[in-house]
């Protein structure tokens, strides 16, 4: 299903399900994450891959963060941590430190208010990322038997590469 929907840099600003109930780009980056994080390259076919590479990576900063931090870490303990990378304030597209940017998956701001929409929506994406991950994590049905492996997964390169600058 195509869906239009404003850019900013070059990213779309597309819809996030409030409470995960419709399938969204937040949805489909965690359910392809265990596929997509072996990806050695990966080249961006259109503008709503680019968020999958963001959230790709944001999902493997915070599995491997949990994992360092806490290598068996109960859901507070990983709640808390992946709070503190959401709260992380998102980088502006010409900071040099920033992934997206080394990727070259940024276009140029034309003004100040695509630079912060473009930092807003990041931010609400990996708010509503953060809390279904948890869920993947400590699934309220079936427990945390899914756990070991993808915080096994979060320890893989993502197109070659550990991402543990600046999300």
């Amino acid at each position: 299903m195509k869906t239009e929907a404003e850019l900013a840099l070059g990213v779309p600003l597309l819809p996030i399900s409030k409470d995960g109930s419709e399938i969204d780009i937040v949805e489909e980056a965690l359910s392809f994450f265990r596929a997509t994080i072996m990806f050695k390259n990966f080249k961006p076919l259109g503008p709503a891959d680019k968020i999958i590479v963001y959230l790709t990576v944001f999902i493997q900063k915070c599995l491997n963060e949990i994992e360092r931090k806490k290598p068996r870490a109960d859901k507070d303990q990983a709640e808390k941590i992946i709070e503190d990378l959401v709260k992380e304030q998102v980088p502006f597209s010409n900071d040099n430190d920033f992934f997206m940017r080394k990727l070259g998956l940024l276009g140029q701001p034309k003004n100040g208010s695509e630079e912060e929409k473009f930092r807003k929506y990041a931010a609400q994406l990996k708010e509503a990322c953060g809390k279904r991950l948890l869920l993947k994590l400590w699934h309220p049905e079936h427990g945390d038997m899914d756990q070991k492996y993808w915080l096994g997964f979060g320890k893989r390169p993502f197109l070659g590469q550990k991402f543990n600058r600046k999300l």
